[in-house]
């Protein structure tokens, strides 16, 4: 009979083992079931903004990503700019800053305080000669042109999208702040250039003659030698998309 108990205690042990397993198995199964299209909704969605952010880099050489932001605009009229403050500075040339290059329709954004309010600050010594003013000169303000103000928007709404991976978002964080030293770059290129204006340019009748072939693209050359590429950015933001969406795991959508 002692036996007989134990028996039926291993049996009792047994059967709530293979129940409790089973219970544990069919929730799993059942909750595999009940998620699986919600799982499916969200990669779907993941699969449409990383397919949007794959789009503004595939295939893209070096020159095709700078075209993107458009540093060529974002170069001409901040020198145009320079140009300008050097001649109001100096021979009292005045511009309407709306027929000019840096005008609020081609560049929306600006970014510092211009040199010209600074000269007017009640607090300068207005008895300082133009060239003691000059040699004051520093590159605080940068016009933001159109298309990469909305380069720029493109990448910050994919970075706000909540599907979007972390690594992705990390990734296209860096390359924003790739551009923005380009833009750091070119600030401080043009405030060494600008003590180099006097020298280069002593009366309105030298500025004028600018070979539009020879000094700015003198500057072009010296900018794009301390450029910072974005090519290899967006090669690891490919990568990465790529190895996120492996050719078998599309099939099975």
């Amino acid at each position: 009979m002692e036996y007989l108990g134990i028996a039926k205690d291993i049996a009792q042990i047994a059967f709530w083992l293979v129940a409790g397993a089973v219970a544990v198995f069919t929730y799993r199964q059942a909750r595999r079931t009940v998620l699986q299209p919600i799982r499916t909704e969200v990669f779907k969605e993941q699969l449409k903004v990383m397919s949007e952010a794959m789009s503004l880099f595939v295939g893209k050489h070096e020159l095709a990503l700078r075209g993107d932001f458009d540093f060529n605009s974002l170069f001409d009229v901040n020198v145009c700019f320079l140009l300008d403050s050097y001649a109001t500075n100096f021979f009292d040339v005045q511009f309407e800053p709306e027929t000019r290059k840096y005008n609020s329709r081609d560049c929306p954004m600006r970014m510092g305080k211009a040199f010209m309010e600074a000269l007017a600050d009640p607090l300068g010594d207005v008895a300082d000669s133009r060239a003691a003013r000059w040699a004051r000169y520093k590159t605080e303000r940068l016009f933001i042109n159109r298309q990469y103000c909305e380069m720029d928007q493109k990448i910050t709404r994919l970075l706000e999208n909540p599907l979007l991976p972390a690594k992705l978002a990390n990734l296209l964080t860096q390359y924003l702040a790739v551009a923005d030293q380009n833009r750091s770059i070119l600030m401080e290129l043009l405030a060494v250039v600008a003590k180099e204006l006097p020298a280069r340019f002593s009366t309105l009748q030298a500025m004028e003659r600018i070979d539009p072939l020879d000094w700015p693209r003198e500057l072009w050359n010296r900018y794009n030698h301390q450029f910072k590429h974005l090519k290899p950015l967006a090669d690891e933001i490919v990568a990465f998309v790529r190895q996120y969406f492996e050719a078998d795991s599309l099939k099975n959508l």
